[in-house]
C-alpha cells in the first residue's frame, strides 16, 4: 500500500472513531433528559398538561420558553444558598424545555442535599417525672416533655378576633408556592402551624388552619416529601371536614395525594 493508501486509511478511522464519540455523547445527554424529566407536572399557576417548548399549540410553546428562561435565572441565583430548591428549579426548567443543555449541566453539578427531620415527640408529664430520653440516630425522634398546660382564659363573646397579621401571612406564603420557593413557603406554613394552634378555639381559626396546611403538604410534595404532605392533609382535614382543592390551580400530583388522604378518612395510610 502506497503512502496515499495509508493516509486515507488512518482518516477514514480517525472519521469512524469521531462519529462513535459523538454519537455516544448524544446518547448520554439524551439519557440524562430523560431521567431528569420523568413525573413533569404543572406547578402552581402553570397550565395543566404542563407545556413544553415543542407544544403544537405555538402560544403554550412560547410560554414554555420564557417561562423556562426566568426559571433558570432564577435557579443560578439560587444554587449557592439553597441547592435543593435550585436543583427542583433546573429539573423543571427540563421539564418545560428537555433540551436546555445548561439544565443538564446544573444538575450534575447541583449535588442532592440530604436533610434529616426527624419527628418531634411532644408529650405532657406532670411535676417530678423524669424527662424522657431519645434514641440516637439522626432520624430518631426528638421527644420533648412540656409541663401541663395552663388553662387558657376564654375572650369575651363580643371580642373580635384580629386575623389580619395571620391573613397577610399565610397570603404570603402562598406567592412563594406561586413562584416555586418551596423550602419558604413551608417554612412560613410551620411557623402559622403554631400560631394559629394558640388560637385554636378562636372563631376562623380552623379555616385560616386548614389553609395552612395545604400550603405545607402542596410544598413538601414539590420537595419530594410525600409522607409529610399526607399527615399536613390529614391536619387541614381535622380542621376542616369541608375542605376541597380548586383544580383549576391545584396541581394533579397534589390532588391525588389529597384525595388519598379523604378517601382514607382523614388518616394516612
Amino acid at each position: 500500500m502506497g503512502v496515499r493508501g495509508r493516509t486515507r486509511d488512518r482518516g477514514r478511522r480517525r472519521t469512524a472513531t469521531l462519529v462513535l464519540v459523538l454519537g455516544l455523547g448524544l446518547a448520554a445527554t439524551s439519557a440524562g433528559a430523560e431521567a431528569a424529566t420523568a413525573g413533569c407536572e404543572a406547578w402552581p399557576g402553570e397550565p395543566s398538561p404542563l407545556a413544553t417548548t415543542s407544544s403544537p399549540d405555538v402560544w403554550l410553546a412560547r410560554y414554555a420558553a420564557l417561562r423556562a428562561r426566568s426559571l433558570a435565572a432564577d435557579a443560578r441565583s439560587a444554587e449557592s444558598q439553597s441547592p435543593t430548591r435550585a436543583r427542583a428549579m433546573w429539573r423543571h426548567v427540563l421539564c418545560l424545555d428537555p433540551g436546555n443543555a445548561e439544565a443538564l449541566r446544573a444538575l450534575e453539578r447541583v449535588r442532592v442535599v440530604s436533610v434529616h427531620r426527624p419527628a418531634v415527640e411532644v408529650t405532657r408529664r406532670p411535676p417530678g417525672d423524669p424527662e424522657p430520653t431519645s434514641a440516637f440516630g439522626l432520624d430518631a425522634p426528638i421527644r420533648v416533655a412540656v409541663a401541663p398546660e395552663p388553662a387558657r382564659r376564654v375572650a369575651p363573646p363580643e371580642a373580635a378576633e384580629d386575623w389580619s397579621r395571620t391573613d397577610a401571612a399565610l397570603g404570603e406564603a402562598e406567592q412563594r408556592l406561586r413562584k416555586a420557593d418551596f423550602e419558604s413557603a413551608l417554612a412560613a406554613a410551620t411557623r402559622l402551624r403554631g400560631e394559629i394552634g394558640t388560637r385554636r378555639a378562636a372563631p376562623g381559626a380552623a379555616a385560616r388552619r386548614a389553609r395552612a396546611e395545604v400550603v405545607a403538604a402542596t410544598a413538601e410534595i414539590a420537595l419530594g416529601r410525600e409522607d409529610s404532605a399526607r399527615r399536613s392533609f390529614e391536619r387541614a382535614l381535622a380542621a376542616d371536614p369541608s375542605l376541597t382543592l380548586d383544580a383549576s390551580t391545584t396541581p394533579p400530583k397534589v390532588r391525588r395525594v389529597f384525595d388519598a388522604v379523604r378517601a382514607a378518612g382523614g388518616q394516612a395510610r
